[in-house]
This record gives structure tokens, C-alpha cells and sequence, in this order.
């Protein structure tokens, strides 16, 4: 029972810092949308673990620590890809930055 207490805190306190985080404008609804049924999906299944298995072979997947494991898998692979699609753009603009600053040194020093 205290393990359960323990991980919900843990997941309503990570709710809480994520979703004020996410106050701007810049991610978008559906993300926030996604990651708040994700931390309700993990409540729901510390707090009625039954669910969770009954879920995971109703799709075929032996056992609900199967189904959360492969969930894990997928939001890790879609963080991961959506860091790096930042990252790219980020990039990218730095370049432009740059080349645009070392064209003006340039036209200074002439």
C-alpha cells in the first residue's frame, strides 16, 4: 500500500511540474492532452492494477507489465524523435544566425 502512495504522489507531482511547464503557447493541445491521459493512464493503473491486465489480454499481450513496458517503449522512442526534430530545427536556425552575423563582420570590416 505504501509503494502505491508513493508512486502516485510521484505521478500526480510530475503531472503538476510537466503541465506547468507546458504552459506555453508553443506545445501544442494535443500534447498536453496526451500527457495528461499518460500520468491518468499511470494513476489508474497503480491504483486498480486488475484493469491493466485485464486490458493488456484483451489485446493480446500476456501481462499489464508487458502492456506498460511496450507503452514506455513507444513514448521513449516518440520523445526521443521529437528531441531530436527540435534539435535539427534549432540547429539549423543557428547557422542562419551565424552566416547572416559573419556576412555583416564582414561588410564592417571593409
Amino acid at each position: 500500500m505504501l509503494i502505491k502512495l508513493i508512486l502516485i504522489i510521484a505521478l500526480v507531482a510530475l503531472g503538476a511540474y510537466i503541465v506547468r511547464r507546458m504552459g506555453s503557447v508553443h506545445v501544442m493541445a494535443w500534447k498536453r492532452i496526451a500527457f495528461i491521459l499518460f500520468i491518468l493512464f499511470g494513476i489508474v493503473s497503480v491504483i486498480y492494477p486488475t484493469i491493466v491486465d485485464t486490458l493488456a489480454k484483451d489485446i493480446g499481450i500476456g501481462r499489464g507489465a508487458d502492456l506498460l513496458l511496450y507503452a514506455m517503449v513507444v513514448t521513449f522512442l516518440f520523445v526521443t524523435i521529437n528531441f531530436y526534430i527540435k534539435f535539427r530545427k534549432l540547429e539549423l536556425r543557428q547557422n542562419k544566425i551565424i552566416s547572416k552575423m559573419a556576412i555583416v563582420e564582414k561588410e564592417k570590416n571593409k
